[in-house]
């Protein structure tokens, strides 16, 4: 496993400087990250990188469940020097470009899985990025989008409505290769790096990252013949600037035990759960940076609960206060009831080291304490969707976050 830097580069600082749009985090894998970094397609052969070769990684619609649109704020990176290259006194490394798409349906009818639609691009392309490193990483580069700051196409949030045709629709980040680089002593090539131990149980799919081959336009995921391994998905983050929900627990796998307690076990076994035959724990990781800012005392909680009981998950919006949330229709007499049953309740003001990381990344964050399931048979098969109001010091409505799924087997 590899730990990475806590420096990002140097154009996210400078970007820091001044407020960017809010950077409500969804990452969608675990903290700790794998020793050996990920190569795009063709980068180590003798030709390298062909026009069109990328990776990418798909956050699936399960967990980007949202009343009106999506609006991104900026995405996370984190990448290599190639090991080929020994640095000596430093490196630059090129990012050749951010594109997003939308997601599809791949895969024979029963075993369909969400995966990244290559005619369905949103919004512009982003990159290229020049960054001087010190070392081969892993480096951690947050793009920041900010209205006044960076260039034009980064000082506007990227709309894009979360459904399509009328289905609710992931969204895939595809970074590109730089064409002809190619791994050798003489150049600080660019490599992917992926998250450490991931778990991916059903109905969630095998693996959410995955390659394109340039040359045929053909796309691969891991885990299937001549890809890396699945217990690895690509360490990139999406950033909203509207609140974001995500869910922490033991069946993410990750490293365990962490002495450093960096491990914020977000990856996808979190979403899709073996605690109902395996027991464990689950925990919740609301951000809302536009009503709490570290440094400041909290004018807002977060108080998460139950929309809907079925796979299907919300099919109607509902008005809560001044908000409005996802709901399934037979599953509005749930809205309190673990709460009644006090299973959640409102989350707790997250303190350095616990549940997100270093202290950088719990910027307006609320978590509650792990929430402990026996081995339980009767939980297995349950299907549970999840969202979670920010609520005022009167408890109030007054926005929420993203609906997601939880399933127990």
């Amino acid at each position: 496993m590899s730990f990475r830097l806590t420096v990002a580069a140097a154009f996210s600082a400078a970007l820091a400087a001044q407020q960017p749009f809010p950077q409500n985090k969804l990452e969608f894998g675990n903290w700790w990250l794998q020793p050996t970094p990920i190569a795009f397609p063709n980068f180590l052969s003798t030709g390298g990188n062909q026009t069109g070769d990328a990776l990418f990684k798909v956050f699936p619609a399960e967990v980007l469940e949202r009343v009106g649109d999506h609006r991104l704020s900026g995405f996370k990176i984190t990448f290599e020097v190639d090991p080929a290259f020994v640095i000596t006194a430093g490196a630059f490394v090129r990012i050749e470009a951010v594109q997003f798409y939308r997601t599809m349906l791949r895969g024979p009818a029963g075993a369909q899985f969400e995966s990244i639609d290559l005619t369905q691009p949103v919004g512009p392309q982003y990159g290229p990025y020049f960054l001087q490193v010190a070392t081969s990483g892993p480096w951690e580069f947050e793009v920041r989008f900010h209205p006044t700051q960076g260039p034009f196409s980064q000082r506007q949030l990227l709309v894009m409505p979360s459904q399509v045709a009328g289905r609710r629709t992931g969204i895939a980040m595809l970074v590109r290769a730089r064409v002809g680089e190619r791994s050798q002593p003489s150049t600080a090539g660019m490599m992917l790096t992926g998250s450490f131990q991931e778990r991916h149980l059903a109905p969630g799919q095998p693996s959410y990252s995955g390659t394109v081959f340039g040359a045929t336009g053909t796309v691969a995921h891991f885990g299937e013949v001549g890809q890396p391994s699945a217990t690895a998905e690509l360490a990139l983050g999406l950033r909203f600037a509207d609140p974001v929900l995500q869910l922490r627990g033991s069946s993410a796998g990750g490293l365990t035990p962490d002495p450093q307690n960096f491990e914020t076990y977000l990856g996808p076994g979190a979403y899709a759960t073996d605690l109902g035959s395996r027991g464990g724990w689950l925990g919740f990781y609301v951000q809302d940076q536009a009503h709490f800012q570290v440094g400041q005392m909290p004018t807002h909680r977060a108080l998460p609960f139950v929309t809907a009981v079925n796979l299907a998950g919300p099919t109607t919006s509902l008005a809560i206060g001044s908000t409005v949330v996802r709901i399934d229709p037979s599953a509005a007499g749930l809205l309190s009831l673990w709460l009644d049953l006090g299973q959640f309740g409102l989350l707790q003001t997250l303190v350095a080291g616990s549940a997100a990381g270093f202290s950088v990344d719990q910027n307006g964050v609320w978590a509650g304490p792990p929430v402990t399931f026996p081995v339980d048979p009767r939980l297995v098969g349950l299907d549970l969707w999840i969202q979670a109001l920010i609520v005022d010091t009167t408890l109030v409505p007054v926005d929420s976050t993203t609906a997601v799924r939880l399933t127990f087997r």
